[in-house]
């Protein structure tokens, strides 16, 4: 992810604002080309970790970060000049989705918009030939489904102190195993310490994800973000349906 949210990054995979992902270019994505489905604002650096998910929250409520997420998608929609100006862009929201199921949850949306999509084993979405005419209803199409099926807001939080250490726990131990009987290198993990302190600025020091987020033409990464999650299980607060 990206810093410090691997995608899912992810993420992870890095992971830029949904919107932009889809026509970073004006244009809408040639064949081959893929996106992530997760969104990568990242939140303010932070000097220190918060001790809970709560205190992440900084005073909000979880209703209240979720509508400061869809707004701040409806800014980027509204002065990203992708999507026109007579849309409607307050698109209702269907449900909160978790991490690993935003991908096949996008890909459904996307097909039900009329734009095939087929989710990547690293959570990227991938498009194919779409004519030049188009790539504006490819992006409000992607727009929609963003809004409809929104990733779980406390992915975009920092992390809270508990939780960086079970992540590090996590990566220095069953998930770089994971990642090498893949055949790729998880690197060298800086001590837990630094690792902390860059969570902490809100920068990722190290992941044994990187080389296998970076080397794309690899066609083991497949097997391995299929069987190797970014996340422990139930990483993230569980959000009640709306």
């Amino acid at each position: 992810m990206n810093s410090p949210r691997p995608t899912l990054s992810l993420v992870i995979s890095a992971l830029v604002t949904s919107l932009g992902l889809v026509g970073c270019a004006g244009q809408p994505p040639a064949s081959s080309e893929s996106a992530s489905s997760i969104p990568a604002s990242q939140p303010p650096a932070a000097q220190a970790l918060p001790d809970t998910w709560d205190q992440a929250l900084q005073g909000r409520s979880i209703d209240q970060l979720i509508e400061e997420t869809r707004q701040h998608e409806m800014t980027l929609a509204r002065e990203g000049g992708r999507i026109s100006p007579d849309r409607k862009l307050d698109v209702p929201l269907v449900r909160i989705v978790e991490p690993h199921e935003h991908p096949s949850v996008m890909v459904d949306c996307m097909n039900e918009q009329g734009f095939h999509a087929e989710a990547l084993a690293d959570g990227s979405l991938q498009f194919g030939d779409v004519p030049a005419q188009q790539g504006e209803s490819l992006n409000y199409a992607f727009y929609t489904c963003v809004m409809s099926y929104p990733i779980n807001p406390y992915f975009g939080l920092p992390y809270p102190k508990q939780a960086a250490e079970e992540l590090w726990t996590y990566w220095t131990g069953e998930a770089s195993e994971c990642v090498r009987e893949h055949g790729f290198d998880p690197g060298q993990p800086p001590s837990k310490e630094a690792w902390m302190e860059g969570m902490a600025q809100q920068r990722e020091l190290w992941s044994p994800f990187t080389n296998a987020d970076t080397d794309i033409a690899n066609p083991a990464r497949d097997a391995l973000f299929t069987n190797c999650p970014r996340h422990p299980a139930n990483f993230f607060p569980h959000i009640p349906q709306r």
